[in-house]
């Protein structure tokens, strides 16, 4: 619990064996390594004939040679509230290897080699998870040879301004139909035709994330949510009008003077008696 295992070039980071029980919570695997002849290929957790619990953890650019959790021979694995982004797994996220029961739910699994799980007994659901897209099927996302019982989906909802062109700044909000837990992905906006308010935005928590995009010079320019995934999760192109011009008042005694002024040319003049 509470832990952080991080740029480990061997093995495995947790082993439970023979009847031991695991559980990991709010606990962060990051940059490790393992090599073929570790325990379940090298992953980064391992139960055999244990209960497992993994929730609130984050699993980030682990490099393993099978699964990033090898769950052998588990009397009961459940899963959630958990994010995985970046890992190099050739089977997957997990693989249960004859586990007696799965639930798997409100994960977020993006950018991964491959995002999937692997089912060799029975799960009984596999629900509210995120895997990068709102078309996501279980023929995508589960493999092996055992069975599931429900399956569902976590939807994200990406509004974007409906100016056309952008002349002004503007929030792009993100949300998800499911509570998910916190995690974060780069953003850009490409080419500087228009620029965000932060290159790194957190998503999920049960909140609406808002980037604010505000025009710069004329032209295109292509937002990408996950810029720093191999599949981005969303882009949308703006046509940009150009830099706002900047409103300058002009106040004399009896009258006033507005100007719009930009680029050293008076674009309108209105005065008011």
């Amino acid at each position: 619990t509470n832990g952080v295992q991080s740029d480990n070039t061997y093995g495995v980071s947790i082993i439970t064996s023979k009847a031991g029980n695991m559980v990991i919570d709010n606990c962060t695997f990051t940059d490790n390594k393992g090599d073929l002849e570790t325990i379940c290929g090298g992953g980064t957790a391992y139960s055999n004939y244990g209960i497992t619990r993994v929730t609130n953890s984050k699993f980030i650019n682990n490099v393993v040679s099978k699964s990033i959790l090898g769950l052998a021979w588990a009397n009961g694995i459940s899963m959630s509230n958990n994010v995985f982004i970046g890992n190099t797994a050739p089977n997957g996220i997990c693989e249960d290897n004859m586990a007696d029961s799965w639930t798997f739910s409100n994960n977020v699994i993006i950018g991964n080699s491959k995002n999937i799980i692997t089912i060799d007994s029975y799960a009984e659901s596999v629900v509210n998870n995120y895997w990068g897209s709102n078309t996501a099927s279980s023929d995508e996302c589960i493999d092996g040879y055992g069975d599931y019982g429900s399956f569902s989906i976590a939807k994200m909802t990406a509004t974007y301004p409906e100016d056309d062109p952008l002349e002004e700044a503007k929030e792009i909000e993100i949300s998800f139909d499911k509570t998910l837990p916190e995690f974060n992905v780069d953003v850009s906006a490409v080419p500087s035709n228009a620029v965000l308010n932060t290159t790194n935005v957190t998503l999920g928590g049960g909140k609406t994330a808002r980037i604010l995009i505000t025009p710069k010079a004329e032209g295109q320019s292509t937002f990408t949510l996950g810029s720093n995934l191999k599949t981005p999760l969303d882009t949308h192109v703006f046509n940009v009008a150009g830099e706002p011009k900047e409103r300058v008042n002009i106040e004399w005694v009896n009258e006033t003077t507005e100007m719009y002024q930009g680029d050293n040319e008076v674009l309108s003049v209105i005065v008011k008696n």
